[in-house]
């Protein structure tokens, strides 16, 4: 009879552990506000402070290397400027508190090799995943972009790059890296 008492609170204690492990392995809803305040704020603690804290009008410049939990599809940084490489690439920006940011300025030049028919880079950039617009680089330049308001504080611009090539295939150069733009230098106003 003992046996029979102590198997009930058992079981109801061994149903509510399981009700509680299902609860806690769902996927967490969290919204745009709570990302930004708690997520955000703990990765850039577990990141020592290190991704690009931007200020108007501050430039960040692509012949240094950048925190690499920043980017996505970038090659190393070299004495002119960093390489998209491959077909997408990604950068993950903070604002500090209180900027409102208008425009994107983009100083870049393209991976270019005209007699193999590659004579303009096509460009299409996103911001935290709305489209800006499309361009064909066709030599270094300054792209100026407006930016929708309230983009701020967290950037996250998406560059696709569809005819990002590889030199060594197209016979230029031995570089086999899938080469779009360098970027010289970024700066948000």
């Amino acid at each position: 009879m003992t046996a029979r008492r102590e198997f009930w609170p058992l079981l109801l204690a061994a149903a509510l552990l399981a009700a509680y492990l299902a609860v806690l392995s769902r996927p967490a809803e969290v919204g745009e506000r709570y990302r930004l305040f708690f997520i955000e704020r703990a990765v850039r603690a577990w990141n020592n402070g290190q991704d690009p804290l931007l200020r108007l009008g501050e430039r960040l410049d692509f012949r240094q290397e950048l925190p690499q939990r920043s980017l996505d599809g970038w090659s190393v940084a070299e004495p002119a400027g960093t390489w998209t490489q491959g077909r997408r690439a990604g950068l993950t920006l903070h604002l500090a508190p209180g900027e409102n940011p208008g425009r994107l300025l983009l100083d870049l030049e393209p991976f270019l090799a005209p007699q193999r028919g590659l004579d303009a880079q096509p460009l299409i950039v996103f911001l935290n995943g709305q489209r800006l617009g499309e361009w064909a680089v066709q030599g270094p330049q300054t792209l100026n972009l407006a930016l929708p308001p309230g983009s701020g504080p967290l950037l996250r611009l998406r560059f696709e790059l569809p005819r990002a090539q590889s030199p060594r295939v197209l016979g230029v150069s031995p570089d086999g890296r899938a080469l779009a733009l360098r970027f010289r230098w970024l700066q948000i106003e």
